[in-house]
């Protein structure tokens, strides 16, 4: 298998949702062959641990786990059809200390809601991203047909997996159903957020991005609010209610409970709190069975 040919199917494998990613990939790919000089069938372990020692003298530690994680992602789609003896298991991924990512709360979410009035396209899309916890991908590729204004949701493809075909179900409140009758009939696009200039295609990931940005500079605040902390804030807001990870793991279209494990880690913050609640409710449970011991106790000896 010539490596070109390799490369481009495994991208081709990744399908359309990770084209940017795929084409980084690539590009991480090309990187290490480079400086291996050597073919595909070629490539032995003692090249991936010269390459890493090499990276670690140019890069910092999260482009290093890019390169690494691009590696680890080639190697086992090529050993697994035989055309190199390199597992993934042998490429180690340095661990990346990573800033604390910001997520919407609810005081911040009613703030974007109350900056959109007067604009239902806006104002619906910051409702369903909070709501609904879709990606800003599965959002703007909202098909009209798929939404049900009867039951307040809309089931829509899953963009998440891509190897096979999976739905999810995205719900929305009273107020949300309005502002979505009234985009409905905006336009005769098949997109619930059609493009203004083209009504056959419907925005981009990139303009509901640069919304975003224009709703900082207009609240002026200095937190970096984006269409996915709103997806974060869905997460957050969800555990707060304690809602179940088993049911939050449908509800936001996570392939794994592994998947949805790096929100949950951003809840630490709010942890001592809730871990006080909790001690406190279960204590005030240990002190109320007590007391009904206690008075069963009384009631048995002046019966006795």
């Amino acid at each position: 298998m010539k490596l070109l040919e390799a490369i481009n199917k495994f991208v081709n494998s990744k399908g359309t949702r990770f084209e940017v990613a795929a084409k980084a990939y690539k590009s991480y790919i090309l990187k290490f062959f480079e400086f291996i000089k050597k073919e595909l069938t070629e490539v032995d372990n003692d090249d991936i641990v010269a390459f890493q020692m090499w990276m670690k003298t140019r890069y910092a530690d999260s482009t290093r786990a890019l390169y690494s994680i691009a590696l680890r992602e080639f190697f086992k789609f090529t050993n697994g059809r035989g055309w190199t003896k390199i597992s993934r298991e042998e490429i180690t991924i340095n661990k990346v200390y990573k800033k604390q990512m910001p997520y919407v709360v609810q005081s911040e979410h009613q703030m974007l809601c109350d900056i959109t009035k007067g604009d239902s396209v806006k104002a619906l899309a910051v409702r369903l991203l909070w709501l609904g916890g879709c990606r800003v991908t599965e959002l703007v590729t909202l098909r009209k047909e798929s939404v049900d204004l009867e039951q307040k949701h809309a089931v829509i493809r899953n963009l998440k997996h891509h190897e096979f075909e999976s739905t999810k179900v995205i719900n929305w409140d009273d107020e949300t159903n309005d502002l979505m009758k009234e985009v409905l009939v905006l336009n005769d696009s098949e997109w619930v957020f059609a493009s203004r200039k083209n009504l056959n295609s419907h925005l981009t990931t990139r303009q509901i991005q640069r919304w975003f940005v224009e709703f900082r500079e207009k609240l002026g605040i200095s937190k970096k609010i984006t269409p996915h902390s709103e997806r974060r804030g869905f997460v957050i807001d969800n555990l707060k209610v304690g809602t179940p990870i088993a049911a939050l793991q449908r509800m936001g279209g996570w392939d794994s409970l592994d998947s949805l494990q790096k929100y949950t880690n951003i809840y630490t913050n709010d942890i001592k709190d809730i871990a006080t609640e909790a001690m406190r409710k279960r204590k005030a449970s240990v002190d109320q069975k007590e007391i009904i011991k206690q008075i069963d106790l009384e009631k048995i000896l002046k019966e006795s």
